[in-house]
């Protein structure tokens, strides 16, 4: 498990606690910090997936129950880069070293609470009226993962290129720094076919959403009459176990409300005709 933790880690974002070019990759407390980070990961990956081995209709549950520990580690993350970064700055400055552990932790925890949303949708919870918040979210989520892949990859880049820099161009060295090389762009189209995966997902969202927005402009979809509860307890209902979550931030039923309420679009003066060719123009992205 260990070994499966560290290698998402060095495929991922390749910090240089993990660089065998690094000289305080193996020395104390640096080495000791790393694999105390390590193990404290497994608990939490294991929950995770424990849960794949369930029927897929409790999978969202099990997520909800896993955010708290993933926000731990979150924390943890924080910690062990903080203090990893001080040691890097007084004995090897020459290596980058900017908050790795929080950027792979990050990761982890938006991909699960983007499936947690998805869920929903796979499992027909969600009613057509709460369609239009439930995709306003997961777009949220996307871009955070979107910014995510992108400062991961500049970091991921930095470290190695500082690795291969350390090499020098002669005989068996100048092998290796070319085989690092090459490594090197084939992890670069890896994390590119994901990135573009992602921004594929996000753009038939937000067709999506405003296909949806149109659909209620157009009179086919209308708002329900609540008679009991409200959309305010149905939207803190559908979200709560993100609140467990420090970051990304849960978006709460006011910031909804602010920007992108369907009360206030039905009030508004928008052309559904404009709307459906803004969708079509985010399908066509996709």
């Amino acid at each position: 498990m260990t070994g499966l933790i560290r290698g998402s880690l060095k495929a991922f974002i390749s910090p240089p606690v993990l660089c065998s070019k690094s000289r305080l990759s193996s020395v104390s407390p640096v080495k000791d910090l790393c694999d105390d980070f390590v193990y404290r990961c497994i608990q939490p990956l294991l929950e995770l997936f424990q849960a794949q081995f369930y029927h897929r209709s409790k999978h969202r549950q099990k997520y909800a129950n896993l955010f708290p520990s993933l926000s731990t580690l979150q924390d943890d993350a924080l910690k062990y880069d903080s203090v990893l970064y001080e040691e890097y700055q007084k004995k090897e400055p020459e290596f980058v070293y900017l908050g790795c552990f929080c950027a792979w932790s990050l990761r982890l925890v938006v991909l699960s609470m983007l499936e947690f949303v998805l869920l929903g949708l796979e499992n027909e919870l969600y009613a057509v009226h709460e369609l239009h918040y439930v995709f306003w979210y997961a777009d949220y989520l996307m871009g955070w993962l979107i910014g995510c892949l992108i400062r991961s990859e500049k970091l991921r880049v930095t470290t190695e290129s500082q690795a291969l820099k350390q090499l020098k161009p002669k005989g068996k060295k100048k092998k290796q720094q070319k085989k690092a090389a090459t490594e090197l762009v084939a992890k670069d189209k890896v994390k590119q076919q994901e990135l573009l995966f992602i921004q594929a997902q996000q753009c038939v969202c937000r067709g999506l959403l405003l296909i949806i927005e149109g659909l209620y402009l157009e009179g086919h979809l209308k708002l329900p009459a609540f008679e009991f509860g409200s959309e305010k307890l149905r939207y803190e209902h559908r979200f709560k176990p993100l609140e467990a979550v420090t970051t990304p931030g849960i978006l709460t039923y006011e910031k909804y409300s602010e920007t992108a309420s369907l009360s206030k679009l039905l009030q508004s003066e928008s052309s559904s005709k404009k709307i459906f060719d803004d969708s079509v123009d985010h399908f066509s992205r996709a």
